[in-house]
């Protein structure tokens, strides 16, 4: 290699170690650099493009990372690995496209990048326009707890429940009632026998001839005190009865406890099929038409998700067009594969002459062979001891 190549490397490995971050991530070659360093327009143009990258990568990353957590209730830490993954893999495709197309306006590359690009509007669309369930949190609550009051009534009235909870209701019904009539006999029982206290009182009054406020008594058990002591025996045996009724009631607290228990038990059974039916996250998706078809106002915040979430992209498809400088990154490609053809060029030339230098020095040896007419000539002056006749000399005119 010559002393002008091998300068030349150095120089290319210098620059190449020099450039900045956005120069590495467009892949900025040495010809470019310099073209780019001299001409703002031409920089203005790769900070676009560099500008385009970020923000369609962030903007997926971010909407499906809110789709995830808020939509979809997965775990955080799941949710940024999700997003950190699309975002990376639309970042290698747009990036890749951005300098592979740099002066190259093929129609093949340009239908591969609006093939990405296509795929990508679509994603990023979506995932903003699942982002208006936040939006309509509140209406979408309360479309599904109609639903949920709704499928609750239809369960409640299905075979497989209404025997269960009718007769759970009767229980607790019944269990009710008991309660009233037992509250009613302690009151009535507490009643009757503050009316029998009093009247064996007026008894024992009667009897010993006490006076009371301004009340003379003469003693001895006369027809008042009779009265008195058989309103005390009647009132007696209206307690005992009470009393007994009171008992055939049981424990009332234990029976309504025992009725709401059951109770509530088929109703958890009610609320967790309702749940089942209604409690998905794909619910709050489905509850969107209902939103939508009572208030067409809320199409107009579904339409403005849509287009927040498509400018993102919008920019990065005016990035990758062939637009303004392209006829001048097109000469930079062309000088830029002339170089790297050059260059190929002299690397297979040191090649061969390396495999050249490789080779073992062929020798060659040159052995002295006498001539035919020396031969011949030293052939005839021989005798011929084989006892043939030698052969005759040609005539004149004759061939041999």
């Amino acid at each position: 290699m010559s002393n002008t190549d091998s300068s030349r490397d150095a120089h290319s490995a210098a620059s190449l170690g020099n450039r900045s971050l956005m120069e590495r991530i467009m892949a900025i070659s040495e010809v470019e650099r310099g073209f780019i360093a001299r001409n703002p327009k031409l920089r203005r143009e790769i900070v676009f493009q560099v500008f385009a990258l970020m923000v369609c990568t962030v903007a997926l990353g971010s909407a499906i990372y809110a789709d995830a957590v808020n939509l979809l209730g997965h775990n955080p830490v799941k949710a940024l690995v999700f997003g950190l993954a699309a975002a990376m893999c639309l970042f290698a495709l747009d990036n890749n496209f951005l300098v592979q197309a740099r002066g190259n306006a093929s129609a093949e590359v340009r239908r591969s990048m609006y093939k990405v690009r296509a795929v990508s509007i679509a994603m990023i669309t979506i995932s903003f326009m699942l982002l208006t369930t936040d939006t309509f949190s509140t209406d979408i609550e309360r479309v599904l707890a109609d639903q949920r009051q709704a499928k609750r009534a239809e369960l409640e009235q299905s075979p497989r429940y209404r025997p269960e909870i009718e007769g759970a209701r009767a229980a607790v019904a019944q269990a009710s009632e008991a309660a009233r009539r037992a509250e009613e006999q302690q009151a009535r029982i507490l009643d009757l026998k503050t009316n029998q206290a009093r009247a064996w009182e007026e008894h024992t009054n009667q009897c010993l001839g006490n006076t009371s406020g301004n009340k003379i008594r003469r003693r001895g058990c006369g027809p008042e005190a009779g009265g008195a002591e058989a309103l005390a025996n009647r009132l007696g045996a209206e307690i005992q009865a009470a009393e007994q009724d009171l008992a055939r009631l049981g424990n009332v607290g234990e029976r309504m406890a025992s009725a709401k228990q059951q109770l509530a038990a088929i109703d958890g059974r009610i609320d967790a099929e309702t749940e089942l039916a209604f409690g998905g996250k794909s619910q709050r998706l489905t509850a969107m038409v209902p939103v939508l078809q009572e208030d067409l106002s809320a199409w107009i915040i579904l339409i403005f998700w849509a287009l927040a979430g498509m400018l993102p992209d919008m920019v990065m498809l005016w990035a990758q067009r062939p637009l303004f400088n392209n006829e001048l990154f097109a000469r930079m490609r062309a000088a830029e594969q002339e170089d790297l053809t050059a260059q190929i060029a002299e690397a297979r030339r040191e090649l061969r002459q390396a495999h050249t230098d490789r080779l073992a020095p062929l020798e060659v040896r040159l052995t002295p062979v006498p001539s035919l007419s020396d031969t011949g000539s030293a052939s005839a002056n021989e005798p011929d001891y084989s006892g043939r006749a030698a052969p005759e000399a040609p005539m004149a005119g004759e061939r041999p």
